[in-house]
Order: C-alpha cells, then sequence, then structure tokens
C-alpha cells in the first residue's frame, strides 16, 4: 500500500491577483493531472485567481482559502528584489502545512509534468530531488501525512527565515535530510529539475529544444527568474510572449512538453504561426547579442567602481 496519498497540492494567489491566471499555470496542473492518477487536487489560496484559463481549470479542484504567514509578514529582506517575491516564502509554509496535514505530492504552479511520477515514489515517507548535486528542492514533494522530515522543516522554518531566497527552505531542507538521510528519499536531479536555474538550464528549457527525457518526469521552469518583461539576465523571453498559438505552433523543450495539455482547438493560422516563428528567433538572437555584450558592460561596471572608490580615496 502506498505511503503518499494520490492527492495533488498546488498553492497560487498569495498576492494579490491582478491579471488573469496565466495559460502556463493551467498547463502546469493540467500537465499533472492528465499524466497521474490523483484522486484529488486541491489548490491553496488567497487570493482567487480569475480569467478563461481559470475557468477551464476551476471544475477539476478542490479550492482551499489560507491566510499569509505571520512569520513571512514579519521578515525583514535586506535585498529589494528577494522581497519583491515574498509570496513564494508565503508558499513555502503553505505547502508543507498542507503536506503534513493531508500528505500527497505537491508540484509548483510552474512546473510542467513530462510523464507520470513513478509508483516507486509513492512508497517512501518523503521524497525530494536535487536540485543541484548536495542541494535539495521544494518544487516538487511526495509526502505522507505527517512526514517526520516535513514536521521538522515546517517547525524550524520561521526560525531560518532571514531574507534570503531559499534559506529557510532549500537551504533548511537540505541540512536536514543531511542529518537523518533516512527520513527522504533524494532523486537525481534529472527526474525534476533537469535543466537548472542558470542562463543556459534556462534557455535550453524554454527557447532550445532538447529532446533527451530520459528519467524526467517533469521540468521546473524557475519563473521568478524569467517572466517579467525586461528581466533579461537569463533570457528575453517572457511570459507575455507564452501564449496559446506560440505554444501550438514553435518547438522548444517546453512547448513540446505543454502542447498535448492544450485544449482541443484549431491549429494557428499561418500569420499566427509565422509572428510565433519569427518571435522565437527574435529572442534567440536578443539572448545572443546581450551575451557578446554582457563582457563588457561587466568591465564597464568595473572601471566605474574603480573610478568611485578612487574618488573617495578609498
Amino acid at each position: 500500500m502506498s505511503r503518499v496519498p494520490r492527492h495533488l497540492h498546488v498553492v497560487f494567489g498569495l498576492r494579490p491577483q491582478t491579471e488573469p491566471f496565466h495559460l502556463v499555470y493551467y498547463l502546469a496542473v493540467r500537465s499533472a493531472l492528465a499524466l497521474n492518477r490523483f484522486d484529488r487536487a486541491t489548490m491553496w489560496v488567497h487570493h482567487t485567481p480569475f480569467g478563461p484559463w481559470w475557468d477551464r481549470l476551476r471544475p477539476e479542484l478542490d479550492v482551499a482559502r489560507v491566510d499569509l504567514v505571520p512569520a513571512v509578514l514579519r521578515a525583514r529582506y535586506p535585498d529589494a528584489d528577494v522581497r519583491r517575491y515574498d509570496y513564494a516564502h508565503h508558499a513555502d509554509f503553505v505547502r508543507l502545512a498542507a503536506l503534513v496535514e493531508h500528505g500527497g505530492v505537491y508540484v509548483d504552479i510552474d512546473t510542467i509534468c513530462a510523464a507520470p511520477y513513478e509508483a516507486r515514489l509513492f512508497e517512501h515517507p518523503m521524497v525530494l530531488g536535487e536540485e543541484l548535486p548536495g542541494a535539495l528542492c521544494n518544487a516538487v514533494i511526495f509526502a505522507e501525512p505527517g512526514a517526520e522530515l516535513a514536521r521538522r522543516w515546517l517547525d524550524g522554518m520561521a526560525g531560518a527565515l532571514d531574507g534570503s531566497w531559499s534559506g529557510h527552505s532549500n537551504g533548511l531542507a537540505t541540512a536536514l535530510a543531511a542529518a537523518d538521510p533516512e527520513l527522504v528519499h533524494v532523486e537525481p536531479a534529472r527526474a525534476f529539475y533537469r535543466h537548472g536555474y542558470d542562463r543556459a538550464g534556462i534557455r535550453a528549457l524554454m527557447t532550445g529544444d532538447d529532446p533527451d527525457r530520459r528519467g524526467v518526469m517533469s521540468l521546473h521552469l524557475w519563473n521568478h527568474l524569467w517572466w517579467a518583461r525586461g528581466r533579461v539576465a537569463s533570457t528575453t523571453l517572457h511570459g507575455g510572449l507564452l501564449t496559446e498559438d506560440f505554444i501550438r505552433a514553435v518547438d522548444t523543450t517546453y512547448t513540446r512538453l505543454a502542447r498535448p495539455h492544450l485544449p482541443p482547438g484549431r491549429a494557428p493560422s499561418r500569420a499566427a504561426r509565422r509572428r510565433a516563428e519569427v518571435t522565437l528567433r527574435a529572442v534567440r538572437l536578443l539572448d545572443r547579442a546581450l551575451d557578446l555584450a554582457r563582457p563588457l558592460n561587466d568591465a564597464a561596471r568595473a572601471l566605474r567602481a574603480r573610478a568611485a572608490r578612487l574618488g573617495t580615496g578609498s
């Protein structure tokens, strides 16, 4: 008998919803439901999503409202860029609380399932995956109800919340698992995180076309690193470009996995297909141009910093 219930958990809406629920988020949940035999699916929200893709997904879910987490509301963030994403820290707490109480499988809203989660994963008290060798990630979690490591992690999270991106989440999980490895089964990065969060990994996933899916069950999109228009350190692709026509028309690692989970519909028109192909080509060219400019920009910043130090006599 499986230790982990076939109960899917997703967290969303922990900040005010000012835009419709995105197609990419619909595909994250739809792919998980389509490829796995879940008995139940719950989305934990504070602010209710809206929009046509939400309307399509809503009948397949139980929707449960949660409060924001006091420890996160009180947290101090030295880095303003991290503070912008504090909703993700609320989600860190909410996912663990749901798993401790109910057990099941948690997946981030920026994932895409590539193959069914293997039955063996449901036989462990808890499962996490490596995002890097020796470093765990919380974007996919399997846990039996009351899993010991999940309880320890949740109990220690508020004290470890130091304003960093993941000290309280991935960092704490890695330390707890190292201290008591029998409490968790660790999957290699390929299972859930084949493409990492560095520039090469994000491009291989979102603008490249990697056919190698051996051992890959789901992929994490790391969308906080590239989703916003103008956030171009990894790629000039942004969430606004990921339309239904784009996903239907062009072949990337992501679109090949996402396309089967789109609702049945007509193929893009020739003009729409052409626009999508031109968009992808332009993104790839802009990414290469930024790569060429990056050393010059780095050198210019170093010169400005040196000049400032000389100007102050330091």
